[in-house]
């Protein structure tokens, strides 16, 4: 059954203005409140009309109810949080219904399957991460759902907020995968499934709406207390809500700078010590890092705050523990200054910000503040949803830029607090093999330095491991799988590897995992051909003495792309299109060969993949297997197959 969706609420600036026309009889303006001019909004919404969840993932039963109520499973899969923001949301308002008992359940938390045949309804908001795969905690859940292991779910209800971004290729394909397993299984579908695309509260909304609606019209049985269904899972472990603390052994810079321009990239090592991680080629690393410390007393001098005073940590925050896994904090709350440092986003800010502020503001006298509330004004005549004109001014900004901009509407700290993201871990593909050595693991991390709005910025992370963590310290990390970006098992297979800049990193584990097997188990190796590309040989030619090494002892067929070293820019993609490479990879490929390709996502993979079109095209003769005329459409199908048969692998990015 579809639930209805509730209207979208009009969004413009307008939408906050009281209606003239309703004003009580003798009832004026004070011209001097900007409070007059705005509809009143309950205290705890914001202006998208979300209630702030709490802090907590798990809701609570009563300790007394008066009432039987149905019990709810809230099943969410996310990679930054946003999954989990929904679903807590979701629980809340399940609850403010007094008619259901939600119970909010991470699937990372579900390793080894979940007893799914003995809940009555399912509520499932999933992301999708990277090109079209689980979240990696959630991972092993996905796979369980789709084993045999996976019960009959003829009883069950369910319905999927399936969450993705439109720029990649396999929008929301974890959210439809989900679905479909659950329709295969028997569960019976509540409300058709909506993709969400990036933060869409809008979207997120209407789903939520629909499902309360539908639920209502569901036979649920309702008992007067929780029945407990047991979650089959592991022990604690490793992960990204509980990273190891690695310990730093040496940061090793790669690029000869002479100018503010060059690129600069370091080698990361770091030691797992005896922490049992473990990890293949093509995995990535998820680091913790903390805000720039000047970063942090700026905001708290422009908040008026003092850095001292305790907070509640929030509940998204990873578990801080020593290399023993022994806790290191035994209560829930830290001094403001350190939660501003290591748990929260003080780089990019919310829309939510912007609509608090403006919520503020509805409490100050207008004279002497023109100008701050003409500006909000302007920004939102658009509206806040969707609007390009909201887009881009967050785009340019930190938090601290927008808390400046809006001064005079100065917002209580917890709601300053629930305004601002969750500092995420970065992902770096390790550009190490394990067999090197177990308790060790290297990263190629490109530093992150730029201007904006004639202010000097940094990356976060890229500058934390490069600028502002010493040798011997300790930094939360965790094993990021990726199980679609691997070698092949056979490592006769030929292989070639497309990777410019920092997408060099996983080809260096590809090579040096190779010719370690070869040296440890005298496994013999097929061809390997890498194709990698940089401004200048002279600057940033990542790794070059050793890759020229590989090349000359027969390790690696080395082909190179300095951008800048002539007139006419040469890249990658250039160089595949020369005669003579690409009558060597589509000979590689003949023989059965894999295709990686590794880095920027917004050029250079699509570049890449054209290039690879056309010497399919130039080369693949028609057949019973390819049978179309066009020979573009048959090199189109031709890669299509190789895709399917995890032949041609990508892990890209967007920057």
């Amino acid at each position: 059954m579809l639930g209805s969706r509730q209207a979208a609420p009009e969004t413009g600036f307008k939408s906050f203005l009281k209606d003239e026309s309703v004003l009580p009889a003798g009832q004026e303006r004070d011209s001097k409140s900007f409070n007059s001019f705005l509809k009143s909004r309950g205290k705890d919404s914001d202006a998208n009309g979300n209630e702030p969840c709490e802090t907590n993932g798990n809701i609570e039963e009563e300790e007394l109810e008066d009432r039987p109520r149905a019990n709810v499973l809230v099943l969410y899969g996310t990679e930054f949080g946003f999954s989990r923001e929904i679903a807590e949301k979701l629980a809340q308002e399940l609850k403010h219904t007094k008619e259901y008992r939600p119970r909010v359940l991470n699937m990372a938390d579900c390793t080894e399957g979940l007893e799914l045949n003995k809940h009555q309804a399912v509520l499932i908001p999933v992301s999708t991460q990277g090109d079209g795969v689980a979240p990696a905690e959630a991972r092993e859940f996905c796979d369980w759902l789709e084993s045999d292991a996976a019960p009959a779910l003829r009883e069950t209800y369910f319905s999927v907020c399936a969450l993705g971004d439109k720029t990649y290729t396999h929008f929301c394909r974890c959210g439809k995968k989900v679905d479909a397993r659950m329709e295969a299984l028997g569960a019976r579908r509540m409300v058709d499934r909506v993709d969400v695309d990036k933060e869409d509260w809008d979207a997120v909304n209407g789903w939520i709406s629909s499902v309360i609606s539908s639920l209502s019209s569901l036979p649920l049985i309702k008992e007067l207390r929780s029945s407990q269904v047991e979650v089959s899972s592991t022990k604690a472990k490793w992960g990204k809500s509980r990273p190891y603390p690695a310990k730093l052994v040496s940061v090793e810079r790669l690029c000869q700078i002479q100018r503010d321009t060059d690129k600069d990239t370091i080698c990361v090592q770091l030691s797992v010590g005896d922490s049992g991680l473990c990890y293949e080629p093509g995995d990535a690393l998820g680091v913790y890092p903390a805000n720039r410390g000047q970063d942090v007393e700026d905001l708290l001098e422009a908040l008026s705050e003092d850095g001292n005073q305790l907070v509640t940590i929030p509940s998204w925050h990873y578990s801080e523990v020593d290399a023993e896994g022994n806790p290191l904090r035994t209560e829930g709350r830290m001094a403001l200054r350190e939660a501003l440092t290591k748990c929260y986003d003080i780089r990019e800010p919310r829309m939510s910000l912007l609509s608090n502020l403006l919520e503020q503001m509805s409490s100050i006298p207008t004279n002497g503040h023109t100008l701050q509330i003409q500006k909000i004004q302007n920004l939102l005549s658009d509206g806040l949803a969707k609007s390009a004109k909201v887009e881009k001014y967050l785009a340019q900004r930190h938090v601290l830029d927008v808390v400046r901009d809006f001064a005079v509407a100065k917002l209580p700290l917890d709601k300053f607090l629930s305004s601002l993201r969750q500092l995420q871990p970065r992902l770096y593909s390790i550009s190490s093999s394990q067999l090197e050595g177990e308790d060790r693991v290297s990263l190629t991390v490109a530093i992150v330095r730029y201007e904006a709005l004639g202010k000097d910025r940094v990356g976060v992370c890229s500058t934390f491991l490069s600028d502002r963590v010493d040798q011997g310290s300790r930094i939360p990390i965790f094993v990021s799988k990726n199980p679609d970006f691997r070698l092949p098992r056979d490592s006769r297979t030929p292989i070639v590897m497309i990777g410019p800049g920092t997408g060099l990193a996983p080809f260096r584990a590809f090579v040096k995992e190779r010719i370690l097997r070869e040296k440890i188990h005298s496994e013999e190796h097929g061809p390997a051909m890498l194709f990698f590309g940089c401004r200048d040989s002279k600057q940033d030619y990542l790794y070059g003495d050793l890759l020229e090494s590989w090349h000359d002892e027969g390790k690696i067929e080395l082909v190179t792309a300095f951008s800048r070293m002539q007139e006419k820019k040469v890249y990658v993609q250039t160089r595949l299109r020369e005669e003579s490479c690409a009558k060597r990879v589509w000979d590689l490929v003949s023989q059965g060969g894999h295709i990686y390709i590794c880095g920027d996502a917004n050029h250079m993979a699509g570049e890449v993949e054209q290039a690879l079109l056309e010497i399919f095209s130039n080369n693949l003769p028609q057949s019973d297997v390819f049978p179309q005329v066009d020979a573009t459409k048959r090199a189109v199908a031709y890669l299509q197959s190789l895709s399917e048969e995890h032949r041609y692998e990508r892990d890209v990015w967007f920057s």
